[in-house]
């Protein structure tokens, strides 16, 4: 089996290589998306970001993750 990599810094057209290469039938996989997903929905995961970013990096009610409060943060 082969194995393509994108990789590349913000903007530099990873999400269309990946886009072009699915519709040329290979499987993808999107690693900042499985990211999000873990980041809202593992336990351990919110756990681990609540104790060192706080409480109100998550929304009430929804559970979302807040970027732009993480961003504040971290940045």
């Amino acid at each position: 089996m082969d194995l393509i990599i994108v990789t590349g810094g913000i903007g530099s057209g990873k999400s269309v290589v990946a886009r072009l290469l699915a519709t040329m039938g290979y499987s993808t996989y999107d690693c900042d998306t499985r990211a999000r997903q873990l980041m809202t929905r593992s336990p351990q995961l919110r756990q681990q970001l609540t104790a060192l970013l706080g409480d109100d990096i998550y929304a009430p009610g929804s559970g979302e993750l807040l970027r732009s409060v993480v961003a504040q943060r971290i940045f």
